[in-house]
């Protein structure tokens, strides 16, 4: 029963189908000029070109705190002989691993000894 059922609906279906195919007339829409009054024609309503330009609409970031300002630290001998040697530490903690970025420490340690005051 199924079956025939499935089947009955199965051969509409493709009746149908096979109607709309054949019925392929779209919808006809008359026009009251001619082609050639159209051509002519000119247009009552002229559209802006696009050529305008986008205004940024970000505001400019204020400081809070407007008294705030970054702590200077001075280089001196002591503070850059603590620095190597914490980088020193870092290098012989890693020297065995693999993608360890070795030189970057090592041009640290140069800009540091480059840092020292003169005496």
């Amino acid at each position: 029963m199924k079956n025939l059922f499935a089947l009955v609906a199965l051969v509409c279906f493709c009746f149908s189908a096979a109607i709309a195919q054949d019925n392929n007339n779209t919808s006809v829409t008359q026009t009251s000029a001619e082609s050639d009054a159209l051509l002519e024609a000119t247009p009552t309503k002229v559209a802006p070109v696009s050529t305008s330009t986008t205004t940024r609409k970000m505001k400019e970031a204020k400081r809070i705190d407007a008294s705030y300002q970054r702590p200077v630290i001075e280089m001196t001998d002591e503070y850059i002989d603590n620095q190597i040697a914490e980088i020193r530490k870092v290098m012989e903690a890693n020297k065995e691993k693999d993608g360890f970025n070795l030189s970057g420490y090592q041009k640290r340690i140069k800009y540091l000894e480059s840092r020292r005051p003169n005496k």
